[in-house]
């Protein structure tokens, strides 16, 4: 039963890799750095199937997605901007959330302001989210790693424990420590587990 699950989740997987891929090539028509990031290519670093697919972009218009949408054949579920943005309601750096449907999977668009400059993930505020996928591989960060490593929860301090974004990935990682992610934390972490730490 055990051997059955694996290949069903590799298959699950293998398919959400696929969409993931066709829709960044899509989505750079709009936006060159366009990347998946966060959750998705962390369940597939995890050898699991993701709940949803989120893809991060700058510097795009609604209605340039609409356009694209349309030329696609992908219809808007849900646009979710402001305090109705669910989990990422105090996300400052995110303007908007559209929920969609692709290939038969569940996506999410995520805005970003601004324009890109480094990596989309370090904007993000958990070490563990802090992983993307860019159409070619799955690309851990080297905080994403040193906290895998050690097991913390590199938690940024502008955010508070409470924060609804942040309880939900604390609950996925119940067995890690948590710590403000500075960059005195990282260093202290790496140098207290450089054996077990391999980047």
């Amino acid at each position: 039963m055990k051997f059955i699950k694996s290949v069903f989740y590799k298959l699950i997987i293998m398919w959400q890799i696929i969409a993931a891929k066709r829709m960044l090539g899509n989505l750079r028509v709009l936006c060159p750095s366009a990347v998946v990031a966060g959750g998705a290519p962390r369940d597939w670093y995890f050898g699991k199937p993701a709940k949803d697919i989120d893809c991060y972009v700058t510097d795009v218009k609604l209605e340039q997605v609409e356009s694209l949408f349309k030329m696609i054949g992908v219809k808007i579920k849900e646009i979710k901007k402001g305090e109705n943005r669910g989990a990422y309601a105090h996300d400052n750096n995110l303007e908007m959330v559209l929920d969609f449907r692709y290939m038969f999977l569940d996506f999410q668009l995520m805005q970003m302001q601004g324009t890109m400059v480094g990596r989309m993930i370090d904007r993000f505020p958990v070490s563990m989210c802090k992983i993307e996928y860019d159409g070619t591989n799955v690309d851990p960060s080297y905080e994403f790693k040193v906290a895998e490593a050690v097991k913390v929860l590199l938690i940024s301090p502008r955010y508070k424990l409470d924060d609804p974004y942040i309880v939900k990935i604390v609950n996925k990682f119940p067995d890690y420590e948590i710590m403000e992610g500075s960059d005195s934390n990282i260093l202290k972490l790496y140098r207290q587990h450089v054996e077990v730490i391999n980047i």
